[in-house]
This record gives C-alpha cells, structure tokens and sequence, in this order.
C-alpha cells in the first residue's frame, strides 16, 4: 500500500512523526516508546542520502555488502548474490551496477539510494522526497517501479512528497499536514482537493480529470489573497 505524507513545510518534529507513523504501519506491531526503534529498524528500508558518499566500492558491492545488514560480512549464497542484480535491473540501474557511487550524479545517486532501500526485504519502506534530484522521466520510471514493488511484495511504502501530482498519481492514501498538525487523512482522492489544498497552502487549485478518470492532475491558478475565497474544483 503506498502512502503519501504530504505538507508544505517538513520540520525536524514533522519527521519524527513520519517515523513514528511508520512504525503504526507495520502488522501486529505495538511500540510503547517511539523514539526507541532498535527492536524493529531492521524492518524498515529507508532510501539513504548518498551525497557525501565516497567508497571505493561499485554500486553492485555496494548493495551486496548491504543487504548483509549489520552482520558486514563478504561471505554470500548464490540468492544474495543475484539480488543485486536483480534490484538493479526493476529500477532500470543496470548500467551503475559497476560504477563507484560517488562518481555519480546527484540524480543517479538518488536512484542507487533506492535500491540500497530495498536490498534488506523490508517490510516498510521510508521515502524522504524521493524524486527530489530527478528529471521527469526518471521520476516516473522510480515510482513506477517502487508501485511494482510495493504491490508485488505486499509491503508498505510511506513517502513524503511535495509534488501534489506525484502524490495524486501513486499514492493511496495521503496525510496532510499543516505546520505540523493532521488536516485530513484518508484516501488521496478525497483528501488532495482544491478546498483541502487552498485551506493548507493558501492556493486557489483545479482537480483535472486525465484519461477518463485514472489520474488527477492538480493545477494551481493563483495565490488566494488574505480574506478572500477560493474558486476551488
């Protein structure tokens, strides 16, 4: 199931309460102290920041090394050796799987950090603004393949985005906050409307139906002036 955080402004609190979700996201668990996470972190695939990343390691040894978790250990069967691999080429990477990460681009990078994400098999998977560094059609070719995932393993994917489309187009469910606090939550097409977005970002919007239903695309048309309503629909 995906999941879509949504807010205009993120603050160091806003993602603790994102881990702290999370954490209500995994089956049959009951945490009592959420800022103690050691006993189920290893549940979690979160897509790591790899922009000061500078191993003499290739993206293949990388994501082999990994997935061993904090074991760190070389030694592997033929399964965990194929996974890599097999990672790679569901997001589309095969061709970094010999490059050093810290030669990469930013945007490349970011897509390695995926698949460092799902190397482990987790049961919840994190994602901070995962498209944030990627042009328009590695934006799409990432979260079609993270949806691919998500469905195909049962897992859950919890995501903070500040493109409302994104969100519109492969989210479930959506939370929206403002400064901090819940405004709605529930399913994305009833809580991504131009009356919830105006009241949370100040921004007169359209909801537009693409391809007969199966996408809503948000438009915004103006900036709603203090006092004033907007024409939202």
């Amino acid at each position: 199931m995906p999941y879509s955080v949504f807010s205009p402004e993120l603050s160091r609190e806003c993602h603790f309460e994102f881990r702290h979700l999370a954490l209500k996201c995994l089956p049959g668990q009951t945490v009592q102290n959420p800022r103690n996470l050691s006993v189920i972190e290893s549940k979690f695939g979160h897509k790591l920041h790899l922009a000061h990343l500078d191993v003499r390691l290739s993206t293949y040894e990388l994501l082999l090394l990994a997935q061993q978790g904090k074991a760190r250990s070389w030694k592997t069967n033929a399964e965990a050796r194929f996974k890599p691999a097999e990672l790679l080429e569901l997001l589309g990477l095969q061709r970094f799987a010999e490059s050093q990460p810290g030669r990469l681009s930013g945007g490349e990078r970011q897509m390695i950090s995926l698949a460092l994400a799902l190397v482990r098999s987790p049961q919840l998977l994190l994602l901070d603004e995962p498209t944030s560094a990627l042009d328009l059609a590695n934006q799409l070719q990432i979260l079609d393949a993270v949806s691919e995932y998500t469905r195909t393993h049962k897992i859950v994917t919890l995501a903070i985005f500040h493109d409302m489309n994104l969100a519109s187009r492969y989210a479930d469910d959506t939370l929206m906050l403002d400064q901090g606090i819940v405004h709605c939550c529930g399913p994305t097409r009833t809580t991504l409307t131009p009356e919830n977005l105006a009241q949370v970002y100040g921004v007169d919007c359209r909801a537009l139906s693409v391809d007969a239903g199966a996408f809503t695309a948000i438009y915004p048309v103006s900036v709603i002036a203090p006092g004033s309503q907007a024409v939202g629909r």
